[in-house]
């Protein structure tokens, strides 16, 4: 009975332990204005709001913000954040409530649209 219990403790210490997700997501940034792809735009991820990772955007405007993360007992949010000099900012708080709201036709990633100050 005694090596069924620690066979029991190390399953339930595995599945606790084990659950792990991606939190953020990917996608193109383009102005609003012109329809045209951003280069130059820092977007930074915030996981539990800490900052977790920042890049700058190449001609495509392409961006990944996401993150490997500890799941348990769930994913924590995730926010992202876009800057560029002559563009209003954008701050998405909550990822996954921004993307059930703009579901970009199932495209499966975002579209992000920076507004010109």
């Amino acid at each position: 009975m005694n090596g069924v219990k620690q066979i029991g403790v190390f399953v339930i210490a595995f599945l606790a332990l084990g659950c792990e997700g991606i939190v953020g997501d990917t996608g193109y940034i383009y102005s609003s204005e012109t329809n045209e792809p951003l280069s130059d735009v820092t977007v930074t991820l915030f996981v539990k709001n800490k900052k977790t990772s920042t890049i700058i955007t190449k001609s495509d405007g392409y961006f990944d913000a996401s993150s490997f993360v500890g799941c348990t007992p769930k994913c924590p949010g995730a926010g992202i954040q876009f800057l560029k000099k002559g563009f209003k900012p954008k701050i998405i708080k909550d990822v996954d409530s921004y993307t059930k709201k703009h579901p970009n036709n199932g495209k499966g990633y975002m579209i992000i649209l920076l507004e010109p100050k």
